[in-house]
Order: C-alpha cells, then sequence, then structure tokens
C-alpha cells in the first residue's frame, strides 16, 4: 500500500478509509474550508492569503480619503462619520447571523472586540483630521496607529512558510498530516471515535494545554450522542487513554450545546487533585452576596462550591454520600466551620455513634447530640422553629426569613443518618423520618435545613421517604468514593460510577476528599485537607437562636446543656465502675482520665467492679448471679450545670469556659451525703428539681435516663428528705 511521510514519521493510508471519510467531511458544516484544503497550496488558498494581508492597507487609506474629504467640505463630516459608523456595523450584523462554531465562539468574542476598537480609533482620526487637516502629524498617526491596530489582524492571516516534502513516489498518495496531533488526540482517534469505541465519530478541536492539564472541546455525532452520553462513559475514555479517572474528566461545554463537551486530561506527575490543598481558612471562602462557599478545588484550577444561604432562594441543606476513608467527615467538618463562620447560621450537630464520628463538629457544635433521643428533640426543635417562623413571616409579610446574627438560621448537621431512619428502634425512627421529611421540605423559606452523610445513598437509608432524599439532594449533593456499585444510578444527576474513582493517586498518596459535586459541573473535585479542624470550629463563634424560637421550641432547646453534662456523668460513671487494669492502654496515652480514676479510687468507700451482664466464674463454670449494686460511685469532674429556666438563655461564659449558674453538679460525693445523691443520675435530677423542673414526665424527657429508671431515683430522693411530692407527678425540693 503506498505511503508517504510528511514528518518524522510514516503511516499506511487506506485509500477507501480516506475517501468514505472526506465525503462524510465535505458534507459537514466545513466543507468550504476542506475544500480550499484540497485544492492546490500554492493556488487558491495562497492569494486569498496575500488578499487579505491588503486589507488593512486599504482600509487606512479610505480613512485617510474620508479625512481629506471632510476637512475640504466640513458639510459632509457627519454623512463620513455615520458611513464610519454603519459601514462595521452592518458587517457586524451579517456576520451574527451566519452560524457560528460554539468551539469558536471565543475568537469570534475578540474579532468583535477588535474591530469595535478599530472602528472608535478611526472615528476619533477621522474627527481630528476634519477639525485640522489630515496631513503632517496626522498622516504619521493614521499609519502608525492603524499599523498598530492590525497587528492582531495579520497575525491570524499571516502567510504560512512552505515546507519543502521529498519528491513523490512513482504512484500519488492521499497523505495524511499526522505531525502535530497530540497523542491524546490520537488515541482518541483510534480508539474512543472509532466503530465499537466508546463515542464513535467524534472529535476532538480546539486544544488548550497549559502544562498541567489539557482542554479540548468534543464534537459528538450529532443526533447520536448528547452530552451526558458523553459523561457517562467518563471511565471507558479514561481506559482507552490509559489513565486513571482521576486524571480524566468531562464536562458539559459552556454554551451549553448538547452535541458538545470539554475533555480534561490532567498530567499524570502532575495533577492539581493529587496536591493536598490546605484550607485556605474561613475568612474568604464564602461570599455572602452569592450565598456559596469554597469548599475544593476542580481539576482546572476552579473552585469547587456549596451553596448556604442563598439570597432569593432560601438555606439549602444537602447530602454526602461516601465510603470508608474516603473523607467523608472531613467534609462535613469543613461544612460545619464554614457554616459557623458566617455568623449567622447556629450549627446543630448529631451523630447516633456517641460523636466519634465527627468529634470536633460534636465538640463545638451550638447544639451537640449523640444520642437517638437527643437527635430526635433537635429534629422536634427545628419543626418547631419552621412552625413559629411561618407565623412571623406571616406578621411581617415575608415569604422567606432571611438569617441574621439576630435571627440566625439552623443547619443540622447528622451523620451515619442510618442509624436514625432505618436502624433506630420504631417510635423513635417513626417520628425522626416525619420531622426530617417536613424540615427537608418546608425548611428552606425557614432558614432550617439539614445536612446528612452516610455510606449508601439507597431509599432505605432515609425512612423510604423519597421526598426526603428528594428535597434533601435538592442545592448540593456531593458523592466521594464509594464500595457501592449501583450509587450511580440512586443519586439524581449523577453520571459517573463512584466507585471507578481510585484509592489512591499515582504518587501513592490516599485520594480522600476526591469526588464529585452533582449538579455543578461533571467534573470531580477535592474537598479542602484542613489538619487544624478543631481549632477552626473552637474559634467559631457558638451562634445562639433568637428569644421568640427559643422560648417557643422550649426546655428541648434551654435544657440541652444539662442533658449534655447528665450524658458525660452517665459515661463517667460506667468508666468509674470498670476495673482499672483493663484500662491500661486508655490510661497511658490520656493521662488526665487516669488522674482522675485515681482519685475515684482513693475515695474512702470501697467500690464493687461493674460486671454488666452478673457473670461470675467458678469451678463449676460460668453461672449468673444477681447483679451486686455498687456501693459508692461518683463521676468525673464535670463543668457545672448552666441555668435551664424555660423562660431564659443560658448566660455566655464568664470564665475560661466555665458559664456561671446557681445549680451545679459537684463534683465528688462524700460519705455523709445521702446514697441518693451519690449516683450521676440522683445528683442530675435532684439539681432539675432544684431548677423548676417538676414533672416527673418533664425529668424523664430532660434526663438520659429511662421512665423506670428516673421513678425509682425520685422515690430514693423522697426517702432521704432530698424532695417531696407535691401532688399526683409533681416534686419539689425539700425545705
Amino acid at each position: 500500500m503506498p505511503t508517504t511521510a510528511v514528518s518524522d514519521r510514516v503511516e499506511p493510508v487506506d485509500l477507501a478509509a480516506v475517501l468514505e471519510a472526506a465525503q462524510r467531511l465535505r458534507a459537514s458544516r466545513d466543507a468550504r474550508e476542506i475544500d480550499e484544503a484540497i485544492r492546490s497550496a500554492g493556488g487558491p488558498v495562497r492569494q486569498l492569503r496575500i488578499g487579505r494581508q491588503l486589507v488593512p492597507f486599504a482600509v487606512i487609506a479610505v480613512a485617510w480619503v474620508a479625512g481629506m474629504l471632510g476637512w475640504l467640505a466640513p458639510g459632509l463630516w457627519p454623512v463620513l462619520a455615520g458611513a464610519g459608523l454603519a459601514v462595521p456595523a452592518g458587517g457586524w450584523l451579517l456576520g451574527a447571523r451566519r452560524r457560528i462554531d460554539p468551539s469558536r465562539l471565543y475568537d469570534a468574542r475578540v474579532r468583535r472586540r477588535h474591530l469595535a476598537a478599530a472602528v472608535l480609533a478611526g472615528q476619533a482620526w477621522l474627527w481630528w483630521a476634519v477639525q485640522t487637516s489630515p496631513v503632517g502629524l496626522r498622516a504619521v498617526a493614521l499609519w502608525v496607529g492603524g499599523y498598530a491596530i492590525a497587528a492582531p489582524y495579520w497575525r491570524r492571516h499571516r502567510i504560512p512558510v512552505p515546507i519543502d516534502a521529498p519528491p513523490p513516489p512513482a504512484v500519488a498518495p492521499i497523505a495524511r498530516v499526522i505531525e502535530t496531533e497530540p497523542d491524546v488526540a490520537r488515541l482518541w482517534t483510534a480508539r474512543v471515535a472509532c466503530q465499537g469505541g466508546a463515542l464513535p465519530g467524534s472529535r476532538l478541536t480546539d486544544h488548550h494545554d497549559d502544562g498541567r492539564f489539557a482542554r479540548w472541546t468534543i464534537l459528538l455525532a450529532p443526533g447520536r450522542q448528547t452530552t451526558s452520553t458523553a459523561i457517562a462513559v467518563a471511565a471507558m475514555v479514561a481506559s482507552a487513554l490509559g489513565r486513571s479517572l482521576s486524571d480524566v474528566a468531562i464536562d458539559r461545554h459552556p454554551s451549553g450545546d448538547l452535541s458538545r463537551a470539554v475533555l480534561l486530561v490532567s498530567a499524570s506527575n502532575d495533577n492539581p487533585l493529587a496536591l493536598a490543598v490546605h484550607h485556605p481558612g474561613p475568612g474568604d471562602i464564602y461570599d455572602p452576596k452569592t450565598g456559596y462557599a469554597q469548599i475544593g478545588i476542580h481539576p482546572d484550577g476552579e473552585p469547587a462550591r456549596w451553596a448556604f444561604f442563598v439570597p432569593g432562594w432560601g438555606l439549602a441543606g444537602g447530602g454526602v454520600i461516601g465510603g470508608i476513608g474516603s473523607g467523608k467527615s472531613t467534609l462535613m467538618t469543613n461544612l460545619a466551620s464554614t457554616a459557623a463562620y458566617t455568623g449567622i447560621l447556629s450549627v446543630w450537630a448529631g451523630d447516633p455513634q456517641g460523636g466519634q464520628s465527627m468529634p470536633a463538629v460534636i465538640r463545638h457544635a451550638t447544639w451537640p447530640a449523640t444520642t437517638l433521643e437527643e437527635i430526635l428533640r433537635q429534629l422536634r426543635a427545628a419543626a418547631a422553629t419552621i412552625d413559629i417562623r411561618g407565623a412571623l413571616n406571616g406578621l411581617r409579610e415575608h415569604d422567606l426569613h432571611i438569617p441574621t446574627a439576630a435571627e440566625p438560621g439552623i443547619l443540622l448537621f447528622l451523620d451515619e443518618i442510618h442509624k436514625i431512619f432505618k436502624d433506630a428502634p420504631p417510635k423513635i425512627r417513626d417520628e425522626a423520618v416525619a420531622l426530617a421529611t417536613l424540615i427537608a421540605r418546608e425548611g428552606r423559606k425557614a432558614a432550617v435545613a439539614i445536612v446528612g452523610a452516610d455510606q449508601y445513598p439507597g431509599l432505605e437509608t432515609f425512612g423510604n421517604q423519597e421526598a426526603m432524599r428528594s428535597s434533601l439532594f435538592a442545592r448540593n449533593i456531593a458523592v466521594l468514593r464509594t464500595a457501592s456499585n449501583i450509587a450511580k444510578g440512586l443519586v439524581p444527576g449523577l453520571d459517573v460510577n463512584p466507585r471507578d474513582l481510585p484509592v489512591k493517586f499515582v504518587d501513592g498518596s490516599p485520594t480522600s476528599g476526591l469526588g464529585y459535586l452533582v449538579g455543578e459541573r461533571a467534573v470531580p473535585f477535592r474537598g479542602f485537607f484542613t489538619p487544624n479542624a478543631a481549632e477552626l470550629l473552637a474559634a467559631a463563634p457558638k451562634v445562639e437562636l433568637d428569644r421568640v424560637a427559643a422560648e417557643y421550641i422550649g426546655e428541648d432547646y434551654t435544657g440541652r446543656e444539662a442533658r449534655r453534662l447528665a450524658n458525660r456523668a452517665a459515661q463517667a460513671e460506667r468508666i468509674a465502675r470498670l476495673d482499672p487494669t483493663a484500662l491500661e492502654r486508655i490510661l497511658a496515652a490520656d493521662p488526665a482520665l487516669a488522674d482522675a480514676l485515681t482519685r475515684l479510687q482513693n475515695q474512702p468507700a470501697r467500690r464493687t467492679p461493674w460486671n454488666p451482664g452478673g457473670i461470675t466464674t467458678t469451678p463449676a463454670g460460668p453461672q449468673r448471679r444477681p447483679g451486686v449494686p455498687h456501693a459508692h460511685v461518683t463521676a468525673l469532674d464535670l463543668d457545672p450545670w448552666p441555668s435551664i429556666t424555660p423562660a431564659r438563655r443560658t448566660e455566655p461564659p464568664t470564665g475560661p469556659g466555665r458559664p456561671t449558674s446557681p445549680a451545679r453538679l459537684r463534683v465528688a460525693a462524700t460519705p455523709d451525703e445521702p446514697r441518693s445523691l451519690m449516683t450521676a443520675a440522683g445528683r442530675a435530677i435532684h439539681d432539675l428539681i432544684g431548677a423548676g423542673v417538676t414533672r416527673t414526665g418533664d425529668l424523664v424527657a430532660q434526663t438520659s435516663y429511662g421512665e423506670t429508671h428516673v421513678r425509682n431515683t425520685l422515690r430514693a430522693l423522697a426517702t432521704d428528705g432530698l424532695i417531696h411530692k407535691t401532688g399526683h407527678g409533681l416534686w419539689a425540693p425539700a425545705a
């Protein structure tokens, strides 16, 4: 088969395939250019280029003649000025009616701006020449300025330098020039655009490369392929190019043309996503004008954004989906930090795993919750806020609550939501699902929203409520690497399977934080690396609710700190009842905890080791015996109780992290104290009654203990003479 070498490479050419391709291209929109290229390179094409080189000289000459006529006959000045504007404007309108290739849209805009600059400069010179004369200094200015303005035009239409080709063979072949074809484009033609490829019939154009990533415009087969088709096969394209999915991305075309897409290919040894981009700090990443905040970067360096309060729309919730080690908790922590630093959002956090999923957020949230019961209280409070703000909006004749520092919005961060809406006991689960669905659907206008995170985006994770899932995903969806192979079909708008994301980059670093922001762009992003997340959250303001919302919610909100301390006391009691030999590693790693337990051991009273199952080992084997209550157990050193009067808000701290309040949780019981005060439950219930919580039902609701445990504790306190009964289910402190 005949071949020819146009560059340093020689490839065989299939004549039948070339003829078929020529016929197909001749029928396309570029047929005119192809016809000109097929003709002799030294004939019409060369003459056309030379003719274009003479156009600026003709324009300069016409401008000088017009200046001379206007100087000789001043009455012609309006006619000449109008013609100088009408002729370019007519050409502009005729060019606008032509069908412009969207891949060349940028070049068309640049040319129009250049034409506008040339027209304005010519009008200015013409006015100058008419007022003085077109000779002398004015003529020199015309020719020098004309040359300067015509430089971009001459650069576009420069005359090419001919290349000496070797003498042709006996049979003239059809040459195929591949000298400047990039390697990616060659692989695209051979593996992607071929018959049986991922995008047959497509081609690449408009190549740009800045050294770190390269960009092409993908011209798809019109009527057979769309932008979504190209995005969906991004993994197959990466395979065809021999790259990882972190190095190859397909995005929507900025023109919106569905027959086009954008291909991004990063340099595998210099991938921007492989660099751990540190959190730039909360000061500059949130834009209150748009309501969006930067949470990471895309492969081309553009910011990845997350919506918070969008003016005119409301407060946006969202969902974060990611498997183990994908960076889900880090992203949730960054979102909570950004929300706190806005100053107009009160950050609430719920973690049914006891706070270990996002410890920094739980530690510094305005309202933390680590139990299912407390998370249910948060959902009730959020729903109550929607109710009262609906009434306030009606009185103010507004359809949208705008959060401010005085009346902040509520953003509730819930991690491992399947434990709340799927695995929780039915009594808690059913109410939680109903409340969360209400908040997701109606909270936007009341500035109340939920950001939920989980490993699996199936409907059962959301309590089998499609209304909750779709409303939660209405504005923000972040999908990180998952182990599920069907996550692509479960997240609306996700065209790429997140399971195909790599575990490690080429340099061996983990891909934590790598994923997709559904709805904004189709290319991957990587969230900020935040090793100082705890410090950022500790310095962030804790925004309290306004008095109207707080009083409408009631004890669920005002008593949250008391319940948190009671839960800490219960956990400390469990630790204090353990045999210290079982805690050697923990005590070695935490000297403060070791000192606290040492003080407990040195109490005068004896302790009975904790035996949760009542199991004892005898020579006859394990036997179950009745559990023996401990003789003396005290809690660890805790902060004092805050005021929990319903009509008052918690006072701000007056010391180094210690709120002032008359009701205090004393740190250590003495042998002279009544036995009912030697437990965390007894001390918590006694202090709640002293603070004004007198009904048995309210005491059950304000603590983390069951109803039977609370009633037994009340009877013990009454037996010790610390409280007395004033009515059915009512208690009061002793005189």
